[in-house]
């Protein structure tokens, strides 16, 4: 987070959820990033789904604990594109989804999307549980570079040679140039925000084709 957005989040009331969507969630709603992590009081679940009705991001309940809900947000069509990827896919077969790929009907691009987050939520609650360890997928249905996860898992999260968005371990220079649009966006939507804009408006504004960051 930049200075200047530091700077902005302190005059704005930061346990608001439309603040908080932006301060976690901002590439995905600027139609920048496939999927992130939302974290918020469980009262906030109905103003959350009225926020995004009718909007191009889609939601999905993984954790329910201690008053609070962790929850996917991601673009429905990109995420379902990017699982059925070569390496996404050879990856996620072999943490143990092979099911999810075979038994799909016809259009469904080689995936049940609903399949797999149901697979993900199952061992996600496991894991806060402490029943199971941590589930690495979590990283690529976040849409982190396959070589990232697998750097991470083999340097059990060390010797990261960059800690942006992600922890870095190829090609820096390419991910710090999305890291900085990605802080650019976070920035952005808080000033529309801070300028009376709403969510669903600042959604509608930001709506382009998806999957791609400019160079």
């Amino acid at each position: 987070m930049s200075r200047e957005t530091w700077e902005l989040i302190k005059h704005m009331e930061t346990e608001g959820l439309e603040v908080q969507m932006i301060i976690q969630c901002a590439p995905v709603i600027a139609g920048l990033k496939v999927s992130n992590l939302l974290i918020i009081p469980e009262g906030q679940l109905f103003q959350l789904r009225e926020l995004l009705k009718d909007s191009s991001i889609s939601m999905y309940l993984l954790l329910k604990e201690e008053g609070r809900l962790v929850i996917l947000l991601y673009h429905r069509e990109w995420l379902q594109r990017m699982l059925g990827e070569p390496d996404r896919k050879a990856w996620l077969v072999k943490a143990g989804y092979k099911a999810d790929y075979d038994s799909v009907r016809a259009g469904h691009e080689g995936i049940s999307l609903s399949a797999v987050l149901a697979r993900f939520r199952r061992r996600y609650q496991s894991y806060s549980r402490g029943m199971k360890d941590f589930p690495h997928e979590m990283g690529i249905l976040l849409g982190y570079p396959v070589e990232d996860v697998e750097g991470f898992i083999l340097h059990k999260g060390g010797s990261y040679l960059c800690n942006g968005y992600w922890k870095v371990y190829y090609n820096v220079s390419q991910k710090q140039r999305t890291f900085r649009w990605y802080s650019f966006a976070e920035h952005h939507l808080l000033c529309l925000l801070k300028e009376g804009r709403s969510i669903p408006e600042i959604i509608r504004l930001y709506q382009r084709p998806l999957g791609i960051v400019p160079a």
